[in-house]
């Protein structure tokens, strides 16, 4: 049986928000959504299980009428639970009855450095606010941890929004970035330049603000075998994909997936109002996608020849997914794109200052040159720039 370190079980895909990044296009309450008796039905399936640690999310987790008997029920099996909220129903009551009923972990989304961004990203006016006073007003000893997903629209705003969390009841800071599917589009997704200058952005946060007043960390979906840029991920070390193998999701209606990332229909495994969780979890025949050997073989792309494809198995499935169609085809990869750049043989100014500085390294925050020289607008002027390129330069001093 598999060594599952968490759950994550969607609750409900009912919403009150309407983000723009949304990958799951959580809104309206959908008929084939669990009973109450069939959602407790599940949580004896995940003690059975011996599951230990639940993150229950949403849509919006609050809006599930039942949601305070699940948290009961899996509490009464001694499972370690946290919860993941766009913050519009964090009251006083609430987080009193989570608190009590132990749940010491809280992810918020936060989408921006400023209001006007996470708003209009989330939908909801006047929500960032909020959702800062509420927290800031919190009399429980919940620890919370925010949450925020990047695109083109708000990931110049990092800076802004490292030195508002410091100051905040906030004590992680998870990273991810928004994949192209349900209401995301391309055409606000990173691309793989900017994904990368964010890696450095992140690597250089991480290097300045002491990690026992911010500990910031980048998901899943993050890095991948940087040549420059310091691990930023959860992980000591990437060796493939989690999803089946240390965690699991379990959708709205009861349906199982190794990762609940994963958009196409073709990842979900079962239903659990059909198969129980601990034979899924002993049957070598689910979540065979994800097996290593298969998965080298559908390597694609750049992940096939790369020096790390037997380790890495080509990064994030759900990036790789939205991307490429392929769960091993991964453009979004820091060690990919440095050697794009690197092997290009006709090279913009952009591009020689771009090998200059992912031959040098990232210390104390500053991205040291190979010369010794730090980095500067100094520097970046000798070279014809955009102003795109001249405010990825400007993004990393």
């Amino acid at each position: 049986m598999q060594n599952i370190n968490c759950l994550v079980w969607e609750i409900t895909l009912k919403c009150n928000a309407h983000c723009i990044h949304c990958g799951s296009s959580a809104g309206c309450f959908k008929n084939d959504e669990l009973s109450e008796n069939q959602a407790i039905e599940i949580c004896s399936q995940i003690n059975e299980a011996g599951i230990k640690n639940v993150n229950i999310i949403g849509g919006e987790l609050f809006l599930r009428s039942d949601w305070k008997a699940i948290v009961k029920k899996l509490r009464e099996y001694g499972i370690k639970l946290s919860i993941v909220t766009n913050g519009i129903c964090l009251t006083k009551s609430n987080l009193h009855f989570l608190f009590d009923n132990g749940v010491k972990t809280i992810g918020v989304s936060i989408d921006g450095g400023r209001s006007k961004t996470h708003d209009y990203i989330r939908q909801v006016p006047g929500l960032y606010n909020k959702i800062f006073k509420n927290i800031r007003n919190d009399d429980t000893n919940i620890q919370y941890t925010a949450i925020t997903t990047l695109s083109k629209l708000n990931y110049k705003e990092l800076p802004r929004l490292s030195k508002k969390l410091v100051k905040s009841k906030f004590k992680v800071w998870e990273v991810q970035t928004a994949s192209p599917h349900g209401r995301m589009s391309k055409k606000v997704a990173l691309s793989p330049i900017e994904y990368y200058f964010t890696g450095i952005k992140i690597a250089q946060m991480r290097q300045t603000i002491p990690n026992t007043q911010l500990a910031i960390v980048c998901n899943h979906d993050y890095g991948y075998y940087s040549e420059f840029i310091p691990r930023i991920t959860i992980y000591d070390k990437w060796n493939g994909c989690p999803a089946g193998k240390s965690s699991l999701g379990i959708k709205y209606n009861g349906d199982l997936q190794g990762c609940l990332s994963l958009d196409c229909k073709k990842f979900k495994e079962c239903s659990l109002l059909d198969k129980k969780l601990k034979d899924v979890l002993s049957d070598k025949n689910y979540f065979i996608w994800n097996n290593r050997d298969i998965r080298c073989k559908n390597l694609a792309g750049y992940c096939k020849e790369c020096r790390y494809s037997k380790t890495c198995m080509g990064g994030c499935s759900d990036v790789a997914c939205s991307y490429t169609g392929n769960a091993a085809n991964n453009p979004q990869c820091f060690y990919a794109i440095e050697q794009y750049y690197k092997n290009k043989i006709d090279k913009t100014d952009f591009e020689k200052l771009f090998n200059y500085i992912i031959n040098g390294k990232i210390e104390n925050g500053k991205v040291i040159l190979p010369n010794n020289e730090v980095l500067t607008s100094k520097i970046y002027r000798k070279y014809k720039l955009s102003e795109e390129e001249k405010d990825l330069i400007k993004f990393i001093l």
